[in-house]
């Protein structure tokens, strides 16, 4: 009776294994893309890797002779064989990753423009990285091509400094993790060091390098821009607007006014870092140009 029990539990937990097995490698190609990277493997693939290695212990455990008796009928031999094939196939892969995450590799970028080539600015921006930091991008596992693009652009982005980890993770399966740093849509990167956090809204290097500048500085810089003479419109996106400087300040954690002569008279370099005199259409009086030189 007890080898009845054994042998059922050992069937059961074998067939459990090799579906196990057979989904995890289906979702590792349907929705990773055969994606080698381990940290960025997502819970689900991760739960179906764990129940296979335990199904399969189970299955060994219950029933150490079936492994002997395989060879001796040819269906459980190839049921065998393809349990054992379909374990070796995933467990290859997370030695692989495993080994891959720990082994510096030398890099190159054999693009015509270059385009995994970070630019000496955020080089240098991550070589003054000093505190531990993790990137989160919440992306969608469908859209295979902008996880693609943020994991090339993130993987760059470590291999100059081993303080920066990041993860990829799907905002709309894990919405407890979203949620946590409220992150309510798709294609957001976010980047925290645990005592602050900071969001790229887009999968590029500018976004990146913003972010983490502004996670890095304690201070806040102030431009001024000079208004009351006909200077560019730091509202207006048109041909003569000063929009897009304007954002573009903004996002590197400058703190920017505009500031009239007429209503604040006075202003120090304590309050201001920069003055901009963006075109004015008006001449600007001796009074006005003596106030700005002090």
């Amino acid at each position: 009776m007890r080898n009845s029990s054994r042998a059922l539990i050992a069937t059961i937990a074998g067939f459990a294994a090799l579906g196990f097995a057979g989904i995890a490698l289906f979702y590792w190609a349907a929705f990773e893309g055969f994606n080698l990277n381990f940290g960025t493997i997502d819970l689900t693939l991760r739960v179906l890797i764990i129940a296979a290695i335990v199904a399969f212990s189970v299955f060994i455990l219950a029933s150490p002779e079936s492994v002997g008796q395989a060879t001796q009928k040819r269906s459980a031999r190839l049921t065998a064989n393809a349990l054992v094939v379909s374990l070796v196939v995933v467990g290859i892969a997370v030695v692989i990753n495993i080994i891959g995450d720990n082994v510096p590799t030398v890099r190159a970028d054999w693009t015509a423009g270059q385009d995994f080539t970070l630019s000496p600015q955020t080089i240098k921006v991550l070589e003054n990285l000093d505190k531990q930091t993790q990137a989160v991008a919440f992306i969608q596992s469908s859209d295979a091509t902008a996880r693609q693009q943020a994991d090339d652009l993130l993987r760059e982005y470590t291999s100059h400094n081993p303080k920066l980890t990041y993860t990829i993770v799907d905002p709309f399966r894990q919405r407890a993790q979203a949620l946590a740093f409220n992150i309510t849509r798709d294609g957001v990167v976010a980047f925290t060091n645990g005592e602050k956090r900071e969001t790229a809204n887009t999968i590029s290097e500018r976004d990146f390098t913003s972010a983490l500048v502004r996670l890095q500085q304690n201070t806040v810089n102030t431009v001024a821009f000079l208004s009351g003479h006909g200077e560019r419109d730091v509202t207006s996106f048109g041909p003569d607007g000063y929009a897009g400087a304007y954002q573009s300040l903004a996002q590197n954690n400058y703190q920017t006014v505009s500031w009239s002569l007429v209503t604040s008279p006075t202003l120090t370099v304590d309050q201001v870092s920069v003055l901009v005199i963006a075109q004015p259409q008006k001449p600007i009086t001796d009074k006005e140009v003596a106030t700005i030189q002090q």
